[in-house]
């Protein structure tokens, strides 16, 4: 069984995964996916999310329509983000996607360019344990030391090499990290004067995790995420945002990493 601790500034206790469950449940279709709205169609990312929460709270799900949306899943289509998300699914619930294989075969992991898909690539190679994917992807990173001046960048590229066993300079990357942490506790994709965001939070909490460092003030992130929740038992991007699977699940991780650093 999955459970929460409890301190002064988290509201979600054991109790409460009943209501996030039936947030997660609202939000599935009819023909086993689940969905951004209780009226939009089901996608793969909403599925992946809905199915994650699920396993992060321990609940009992099987649902073999839910197999047959992941199986009916366009493969042209298939970007790196949703080969490591079909992959990841594949792996905590043993669910038999046949075609997986072969598209992560035919994926150019060569012709990667971009923080956020060195970021999911490195990822899907440490979930299949692909020593190829992970030479092709070590051969790109032209340098050691993530310098952008955006934050989600900046985490993209340390998570991944992180998970590639490339070298950094743990302190230096987690004070930069730290320095997109507002007065409201949350993480903001600039350091000076741009709005707290859910996905920011939860992205710096993931690499700070990675390089064993704690954010400047821990229980001021745990209150940031917690004013994101809804009454519907969901979480937003912000106090005033419709709640989402998405940011349900990045609240839900974030709260669960926090706790883990408090023990450091």
């Amino acid at each position: 069984m999955s459970y929460f601790l409890k301190n002064s500034r988290m509201k979600i206790f054991l109790h409460k995964k009943e209501e996030i469950y039936s947030f997660v449940m609202s939000r599935k279709q009819p023909e086993g996916g689940f969905s951004f709205a209780e009226t939009t169609p089901a996608t793969l990312e909403d599925t992946y999310y809905a199915l994650q929460l699920i396993y992060e709270m321990h609940m009992n799900y099987n649902d073999k329509k839910t197999d047959q949306f992941l199986l009916s899943i366009d493969r042209k289509s298939l970007m790196v983000k949703h080969l490591f998300q079909l992959a990841h699914l594949r792996k905590i619930f043993n669910t038999r996607i046949p075609y997986l294989d072969e598209a992560i075969q035919r994926y150019s992991f060569d012709k990667i360019n971009d923080s956020e898909s060195l970021y999911y690539a490195s990822k899907l190679a440490s979930i299949i344990g692909d020593n190829k994917i992970t030479q092709s992807l070590k051969r790109m990173v032209s340098e050691a030391r993530p310098t952008d001046v955006l934050l989600s960048k900046i985490c993209w590229k340390t998570i991944a090499l992180s998970k590639l066993r490339i070298n950094l300079n743990e302190k230096v990357v987690a004070r930069k990290i730290r320095k997109f942490q507002g007065c409201d506790g949350g993480f903001s994709f600039r350091e000076k004067g741009a709005p707290s965001f859910i996905e920011e939070t939860c992205l710096a909490i993931d690499a700070l995790m990675e390089l064993h460092q704690k954010p400047k003030d821990i229980p001021a992130c745990e209150y940031f995420v917690d004013l994101c929740r809804a009454n519907n038992g969901g979480y937003g991007r912000q106090s005033t945002t419709v709640p989402t699977l998405d940011s349900t699940y990045k609240a839900i991780i974030t709260l669960k990493n926090l706790m883990k650093m408090r023990k450091w």
